[in-house]
């Protein structure tokens, strides 16, 4: 969904390098390096599978292939990583298998070493894996400032956190809706870092020290894990996954419903079981449909305002009064 009409949402993409397409033979190769990969650290959890399935029809497939057939296949990984042959193919194949590991933080010795194997069987050299570490590592940097305590006063708790909750959601919804094509490593990590600080900030408000690790376990038990939504997002390569059901109101609808279900969790002493908040979460998903819609005047101007100064960014690396290391800064800044 495009919320601004006549606002060409597409143009915001890194000149530099634009994605080319991925023919369905490659790309069915490419998904299943991925499914293999997130099979080796155990089966896949519902919410994996529903993403699957959300992006499925957008996903460059055979016609015959379907995901019921791929989930019952037994994956060679070496077979389908020489099944891939296009740059494009290699690099995006590589970025998402790399995302998954580290959604959710540093990955195990065992992934490290699967994804060490896969970068060497897709032909890539340390000049793809280190930008690709680093634009991670400044994209979690980001968003981590210092944190606020505890507030004693319940009035003034519950002004602080709603207003933390339509911060993050307001700026959740402009990142999805502005994507930069071979950014799409810092799109979808800067959301669910954002969603990360947004849940230890509302514990910290309760006098609950939340660590990252702490807060993105809780995100787990209230919506499952979100690694290979951002997964997808890489290995498509292409804006639409993020101008459709992906994109900007999901961003800002998951991100209001995560925070007022923490807020119930730390209101509560931290009792709920998971089976509560994921309940929660599903009224919360519903009501934030109706919150989005409420707030898509203001959601609109700040994705009209970023989207020109994504304009102006590019314009600067196109005619090379910026170089990109430069351009990559400039972006990181905007968050």
């Amino acid at each position: 969904m495009n919320l601004i009409p006549g606002v060409n949402l597409k143009s915001n993409v890194n000149p530099h390098k634009a994605g080319m397409p991925i023919n369905a033979f490659e790309g069915a190769a490419c998904l299943r390096v991925l499914i293999g990969f997130a099979k080796s650290n155990g089966p896949l959890m519902p919410a994996e599978l529903a993403v699957l399935g959300e992006a499925w029809d957008k996903l460059a497939l055979p016609a015959t292939m379907t995901l019921q057939k791929l989930l019952g296949e037994s994956i060679d990984l070496p077979s389908q990583l020489s099944r891939i042959e296009s740059e494009e193919g290699r690099e995006r194949t590589y970025t998402a298998t790399y995302l998954l590991a580290h959604s959710g933080g540093p990955c195990s010795t065992s992934q490290q070493e699967l994804l060490a194997s896969i970068r060497t069987s897709l032909h890539l050299s340390d000049d793809m894996a280190t930008p690709l570490s680093r634009i991670y590592e400044e994209v979690r940097g980001i968003v981590s400032p210092g944190l606020t305590g505890f507030v004693a006063d319940p009035a003034t708790r519950s002004t602080k956190v709603y207003d933390e909750i339509l911060k993050c959601a307001l700026g959740n919804a402009v990142n999805g809706a502005c994507p930069i094509q071979d950014r799409a490593v810092a799109t979808g990590v800067i959301i669910f870092s954002a969603q990360t600080l947004m849940v230890r900030t509302i514990g910290h408000y309760w006098g609950f020290a939340m660590d990252a690790p702490s807060a993105r376990l809780l995100m787990e038990r209230i919506q499952g894990k979100t690694g290979m939504r951002i997964a997808i997002q890489s290995l498509l390569g292409e804006t639409c996954i993020l101008n459709d059901s992906l994109d900007s109101t999901t961003s800002y609808v998951t991100t209001w419903a995560l925070g007022i279900v923490a807020n119930k969790h730390f209101e509560g002493g931290r009792k709920l079981e998971s089976e509560t908040l994921r309940k929660h979460f599903a009224v919360a998903l519903e009501e934030g449909k109706v919150e989005c819609e409420r707030c898509r005047a203001e959601i609109a101007a700040a994705v009209h305002s970023r989207s020109i100064t994504l304009d102006l960014l590019n314009e600067e690396l196109m005619t090379g009064e910026i170089d990109s290391e430069e351009y990559d800064r400039k972006i990181m800044a905007l968050q």
